[in-house]
């Protein structure tokens, strides 16, 4: 086994986001994201604590995104080769993550429940020797969803996968959601050669972003965007530091764009960041933020979105108003000409107004529904519906209504309603 290091293996530190503070180990493996997860888990105690879980996911990192294009038809134009030159972390893989200890928590010398899991994660490239194992494991995996697992069985399954791993892992998982990896050796994988640190670490990553997938639940963020935490260097309890910062990070650049999904999302990795700093207390360099303050702008940033949102609907409300009644006139205005014709009665007379208004609605009918919408559009932001607050007008009219009493402002409103019905029937009764 040839090692492809150039330097000593590497150890790193994360995170596995939960809002409680406290994983569920029943739930490991049950995930569709990327794809869906084969697994067999049977932890239930330290002395029992086995489990294997298999998915099939892409890391692609072409030069290029080739946006709407699926994984699997970048993987079949760009799986052998991408313009004469092939990196081994690219394209299709099978990554297998077995759990094979447990250990309970201690306090004061009293035994608590199982908190701490221990196993290796190895990842196999869909090379034809690769495509074998994984359809293998698929098939031994299924047999054993009804068996229970021994020592003996979990060493076999890792046998199976580790001679064609580029990389293989250690890792430990405690019920706080903190994660260790270990890189423990990389062999001369067949196709691909030997690999070095770059390509380890980003292998590394890869495993985090896959076990992360399997044990997390993505509640607050969408699946395909979940970069809210990164996998660091072990470097004491600088870790700490960086993924309170990665969560903080993820809260900014949500709160930056103002729409409900991204402000949700925001509120959502905010209460990640609440929960990892009371459980671990970073950050010790001092790069403190204020929680507080954030949710109070993410309240208002909500409450903006709300207001933005009413004055849509109230704009949308008033045009549909103004657009439904003027084709209602309009229509009213034809059936009015209808009466001067000579099967009518002669005692009813119509305004020749009326006349020249339906020959130009039904002689242009295309351009009177253009013009009827630009002047309900033009109406209903002169009446300030979109922006009410920014227009001079209406802040006048309001000031002059809010200085008077209650009952004269409403009464004020009543008298003016009534004029403007005055007008109206005065207008209808020049037509007759």
């Amino acid at each position: 086994m040839s090692n492809g290091f150039l330097g000593a293996p590497k150890s790193f530190s994360s995170w596995v986001p939960t809002v409680t503070g406290k994983l569920s180990y029943t739930i490991l493996g049950r995930t569709d994201w990327p794809r869906r997860c084969i697994y067999v888990n049977q932890i239930q105690s330290p002395e029992h604590c086995y489990a294997i879980f298999l998915q099939e996911r892409f890391t692609h990192d072409f030069l290029l995104p080739f946006l709407g294009l699926s994984d699997r038809t970048k993987n079949f134009l760009f799986g052998l080769s991408f313009f004469g030159w092939r990196k081994p972390t690219i394209g299709r893989h099978y990554f297998v993550c077995i759990v094979d200890k447990g250990e309970n928590f201690e306090n004061d010398g009293e035994i608590k429940n199982l908190d701490k899991l221990c196993g290796t994660i190895h990842v196999v490239p869909a090379t034809p020797n690769g495509k074998g194992i994984f359809n293998k494991l698929k098939q031994t995996i299924s047999n054993l969803s009804q068996t229970k697992l021994s020592k003996e069985t979990i060493e076999a399954l890792r046998t199976m996968v580790i001679d064609e791993s580029p990389l293989n892992v250690s890792f430990s998982l405690r019920r706080n959601g903190e994660f260790k990896l270990n890189q423990t050796d990389i062999t001369n994988v067949k196709q691909f050669g030997m690999i070095g640190n770059k390509e380890a670490d980003r292998y590394s990553a890869q495993m985090y972003y896959f076990f992360r997938d399997i044990v997390h639940n993505h509640q607050h963020h969408e699946a395909a965007n979940d970069l809210i935490v990164n996998l660091h260097p072990d470097e004491g309890n600088d870790w700490k530091d960086k993924v309170y910062f990665d969560l903080f990070r993820r809260v900014i650049a949500f709160k930056r764009i103002r729409t409900d999904f991204h402000i949700t999302n925001a509120t959502g990795i905010l209460a990640y960041a609440s929960t990892f700093k009371k459980m671990f207390k970073p950050p010790s360099s001092g790069g403190d933020y204020y929680e507080k303050e954030t949710i109070q702008s993410l309240e208002t940033a909500k409450y903006e979105l709300q207001l933005k949102q009413l004055r849509r609907s109230n704009f949308v409300a008033t045009f549909q108003a103004w657009l439904f009644g003027l084709l209602a006139s309009l229509f009213g205005f034809i059936a009015i000409s209808g009466l001067g014709t000579e099967q009518q009665t002669n005692s009813i007379k119509v305004n020749e107004t009326v006349y020249i208004l339906t020959r130009l609605f039904t002689a242009y009918p295309f351009q009177t529904g253009v013009a009827t919408t630009l002047i309900c559009f033009m109406a209903t932001k002169f009446l300030g519906y979109s922006k009410p607050e920014k227009k001079g007008y209406i802040k006048d009219t309001l000031r002059v209504f809010n200085y008077w009493k209650k009952s004269i402002s409403v009464a004020l409103q009543i008298i003016t309603g009534m004029l403007i019905l005055i007008i109206v029937f005065f207008l209808l009764s020049t037509i007759t």
